[in-house]
């Protein structure tokens, strides 16, 4: 009986995760990237508390369902551990860079909401303006940059505001360098471009209306919806 309890209790579990609705799906891949163990292909679904790891060699492009896009590089470790996105204005997304580093166009939640936008890393927490931004984890440094709108960088030792073409560092959760202009090394253009098959962030409209965003949740892939979470 305790047999037959267990493993109901596994299906009912394994359904409901089956039934979450997905936030995003992937747009393009180079290499291998997998999400809470599930390998990630072009098409595949993006859920709430994914635990995305992309390889060494290998690229990751995700479009969520409020228009927003994210470029993940490789040897990266990105969890999404808050997306609310819906018709009754509840607009949030919190995220977290444990290692690797990414390039990120915000989408309608960010342009809703800045206040409830925000990417933590070992180091500080990025807010956002509605923007174009990037962030990369080197030798356990952490380096931000700003390529459009404006961007908050934030810890214990204070904030900087970056605005397009500044960039600042830090290398713990008290130190925030001064912002400067001249792109780091660890931020160089070639390090963010989107997968073969993907889009430049570059080229997409800015956060897009709430009307547009509710078509864009179809996220019309012509792919297979790929594997759901178990």
């Amino acid at each position: 009986m305790k047999i037959i309890s267990a493993l109901l209790c596994c299906v009912l579990f394994i359904g409901s995760l089956i039934s979450a609705e997905p936030i995003g799906k992937v747009i393009a891949v180079e290499g291998k990237a997998q999400a809470n163990e599930r390998s990630l292909t072009r098409g595949a679904s993006i859920f709430i508390s994914d635990l995305i790891k992309v390889a060494a060699s290998s690229k990751l492009q995700i479009r969520f369902s409020d228009g927003g896009m994210l470029n993940l590089i490789e040897r990266t470790e990105y969890r999404i551990n808050t997306y609310e996105f819906n018709k009754e204005g509840k607009n949030e997304y919190s995220a977290e860079l444990a290692k690797g580093g990414f390039r990120a166009l915000s989408g309608s939640i960010g342009n809703a909401n800045p206040d409830g936008y925000n990417v933590k890393t070992p180091v500080a927490t990025i807010g956002i303006r509605g923007t174009i931004f990037e962030a990369n984890i080197v030798n356990g440094e952490t380096f931000f940059g700003c390529e459009n709108g404006q961007i908050s960088v934030r810890n214990a030792a204070g904030e900087r505001i970056l605005s397009p073409g500044e960039f600042v560092s830090a290398s713990s959760p008290r130190m925030l360098g001064d912002i400067t202009t001249v792109r780091p090394d660890a931020l160089r253009e070639a390090f963010f471009t989107p997968p073969v098959g993907g889009q430049a962030l570059e080229q997409q409209q800015a956060p897009i209306d709430r009307r547009a965003a509710e078509q864009e949740k179809k996220l019309e892939v012509n792919e297979d919806e790929g594997n759901p979470p178990c």
